[in-house]
């Protein structure tokens, strides 16, 4: 997200269009003006019902007030869709990246 952010999903993952919109209900949750560059990597489980947890820092950015910025991001998003019935796993793993650029 931001900048030239990138997500990590599993390689069996069917549905790119899900990926894009849990991308978009997310960035209206992250408040990316931080006024400092970095990048913080987040892991995170979403459920097959589209709840999200298991929210962790993946690779901190060294900033804690990014790091922070972006866990809110997924705290407040709380929920997804339910996952595609294509996917047909109880949990969809996600890492997601945080590009903050002045």
């Amino acid at each position: 997200m931001g900048g030239q952010g990138g997500v990590k999903i599993p390689s069996d993952f069917c549905c790119p269009e899900y990926i894009a919109d849990m991308i978009a209900r997310i960035k209206n949750n992250w408040n990316q003006n931080q006024k400092v560059d970095g990048k913080t990597v987040m892991s995170f489980v979403i459920h097959r019902n589209g709840l999200i947890d298991d929210i962790r820092v993946a690779e901190s950015s060294r900033n804690a007030l990014l790091d922070l910025a972006a866990q809110r991001a997924l705290i407040n998003t709380k929920a997804l869709a339910p996952l595609p019935a294509g996917y047909t796993p109880q949990r969809l793993p996600i890492e997601l990246e945080f590009v903050y650029t002045r």
